[in-house]
């Protein structure tokens, strides 16, 4: 039997950055919007750089404007990219790392002394960062050489609390 559910309306700007609008006033539903809003503000971030990067390395044209609407998400595995994103916020090291940074942005040194990180080793901590980031899980400032949460990042701690907190109330 297929069950399916009416998912949260995502609309964009009209810069193409998605704006969430929950049909359903729930909590949950609230909490899905701004993970897909974040995911696919993030997903279609990084096809615009793509976009920019080939325009640049293989001709001299200009970029042609990629449109902002349903025909531009044409090709994209949603379903890829939020599976990665769920695969690195179930590491308990990244998860650590991110809830770290719940309360503000910091400096590489703080994180890399907590003992959550996976590794001291700067330049290894900062090739981990960087995968989080292009997740879109999280931003770092590079010329401040501070680390932040990013939205995606903050939605999915978010979730992470809600069923922890729903695995708890199921467990009394």
């Amino acid at each position: 039997m297929n069950v399916t559910r009416d998912a949260p309306e995502v609309r964009t700007s009209p810069s193409g950055e998605p704006t969430a609008t929950a049909t359903s006033t729930s909590p949950t539903d609230e909490l899905l919007g701004r993970i897909a809003a974040a995911l696919r503000s993030r997903v279609l971030a990084q096809r615009r750089a793509e976009e920019r990067l080939a325009s640049f390395a293989f001709s001299e044209r200009p970029l042609a404007a990629s449109g902002a609407g349903p025909a531009a998400d044409s090709g994209i595995d949603w379903t890829w990219f939020v599976g990665r994103a769920l695969r690195l916020v179930g590491d308990p090291a990244v998860l650590h790392l991110l809830e770290a940074l719940r309360d503000g942005a910091l400096p590489l040194e703080v994180l890399a002394g907590l003992s959550s990180t996976v590794t001291t080793d700067r330049v290894a901590l900062s090739d981990q960062l960087g995968g989080l980031a292009t997740a879109g899980l999280l931003v770092r400032e590079l010329e401040s050489n501070r680390v932040s949460l990013a939205p995606l990042g903050e939605a999915l701690l978010q979730l992470v609390a809600d069923i922890g907190q729903r695995a708890e109330a199921g467990a009394r």
